[in-house]
């Protein structure tokens, strides 16, 4: 099932947004383990991503949310915002007709005049943020960061942050080896802290879009 829906959703989505909810049907019951490590989250991710190109791939019936938004900015152009939500199933009465759903993963892209953005939420069944990871080109000191932090709860398990070139990124983006990480640790360095901050405030906000365009197209 198709929907296109005009509505504004959230502080990051405003401003003459135009949202295009794709809603498309089986996402495994996958379960979380408790007492998260680094490794544990990895696997996760890996099983995540590898059940998403399945997806993708017509391999298993397709089950997420996806927004378009599109505006004009001052001084820099068209802007493109493009949010899948990739949501698995909460276990509960058997002969309920809609299974409540939990967000598993979220995936963003944008643009900034011709820089473009990536960012990737992964969550709990209980809506704790897992993981992080964001891609963003930096104009001043032309590179390109990415910035990774894995989660047991509120505890920080791991921060890491690594660079490369933007404009031999931009000739080469699919060599994976050319990032070079600058710093991997169990602290934020303050340097980092307000974007550590910032994607922490983001994924609680997506989370609640989330929930709010779930509860809008479910029931």
């Amino acid at each position: 099932m198709r929907l296109i829906i005009p509505t504004i959703l959230t502080k990051h989505l405003m401003k003459h947004c135009f949202l295009i909810l794709l809603i498309d049907v089986a996402w495994p019951m996958t379960s979380f383990a408790q007492g998260n490590t680094v490794e544990s989250i990895r696997q996760t991710y890996a099983d995540v991503r590898q059940h998403i190109n399945q997806m993708m791939n017509d391999e298993w019936p397709r089950e997420y949310y996806h927004i378009d938004t599109y505006e004009n900015l001052p001084a820099t152009g068209p802007q493109k915002e493009d949010i899948y939500m990739y949501y698995g199933f909460i276990e509960g009465n058997e002969e309920d007709i809609y299974i409540p759903h939990y967000l598993q993963f979220l995936t963003m892209k944008y643009n900034y005049s011709i820089r473009e953005f990536y960012e990737e939420y992964l969550y709990d069944k209980k809506g704790n943020l897992l993981f992080f990871f964001v891609q963003s080109p930096d104009i001043i000191d032309d590179k390109v960061s990415q910035v990774r932090a894995w989660f047991d709860g509120q505890r920080l398990l791991r921060f890491a942050v690594s660079e490369t070139d933007f404009n031999y990124y931009t000739n080469n983006p699919k060599d994976s080896m050319q990032f070079k990480q600058i710093y991997a640790g169990t602290t934020v360095p303050e340097t980092y802290n307000g974007i550590f901050q910032h994607r922490k405030n983001m994924a609680k906000t997506y989370l609640e879009m989330f929930n709010a365009v779930d509860n809008v197209v479910q029931y």
